[in-house]
């Protein structure tokens, strides 16, 4: 289909040419410090800078997003489709056996990686990440193949119903960035309280 498709290198590849790669680098799908969500803005200075970061790569089309809590950001928008892919704890952990891990630390893996992005997802976006109604489509790999899973995702994403909905998608992809972008320097120069950032229309704040 011509998709763009973003992970986490690519994210912060775009975020390298746009000056904020440390910011973003500091977001790892982790929750900050106790001391650095009480006594510091500058977690929202990286938050802002990411969501900046992935509104800019939503903006240049068709893509596909995977991590930093892209399917959250991204999820008011209509044209968005947002899909989870879970599986029992079982067959994830052979699915990492099955690449070389020792079944003790699989387990210790998941568990860590689940709590990690559970947590941050709350801290970054206040929504438990495991609420079905922030998903379109919720995959249970235990009981379907990869090629319907795929073929579910294509049919759907292709559809006029889904194109038809991108239409003002990008003037708000747009206005959304360069608004992140504002409130991460008014933060970093101090100036943030009291004042709120508005974009009206493209590059007019």
């Amino acid at each position: 289909m011509g998709y763009a498709f973003y992970d986490t290198e690519a994210i912060e590849d775009a975020a390298r040419e746009m000056d904020f790669l440390k910011d973003v680098k500091e977001v790892d799908e982790k929750l900050p410090s106790l001391f650095q969500r009480i006594f510091s803005q500058q977690t929202e200075v990286y938050l802002d800078r990411l969501h900046s970061v992935i509104y800019e790569l939503a903006t240049r089309g068709n893509a596909v997003f995977l991590g930093r809590g892209s399917h959250m950001l991204l999820r008011s928008f209509k044209c968005a489709l947002i899909v989870r892919v879970i599986a029992s704890l079982e067959n994830r952990i052979e699915n990492l056996v099955k690449r070389g891990w020792l079944r003790e630390i699989a387990i210790k893996a998941i568990e860590k990686s689940d709590h990690e992005r559970g947590a941050f997802i709350k801290y970054a976006f206040r929504v438990d990440w495991d609420a079905p109604e922030l998903y379109d489509l919720v995959f249970n790999m235990d009981h379907l193949t990869m090629d319907l899973a795929v073929g579910t995702v294509l049919r759907m994403a292709g559809s006029e119903e889904i194109k038809a909905r991108s239409v003002d998608a990008m003037r708000s992809l747009e206005m959304m960035g360069l608004a992140r972008r504002a409130e991460a320097a008014l933060i970093e120069a101090g100036l943030r309280h009291g004042l709120t950032v508005t974009v009206l229309a493209p590059g007019k704040i």
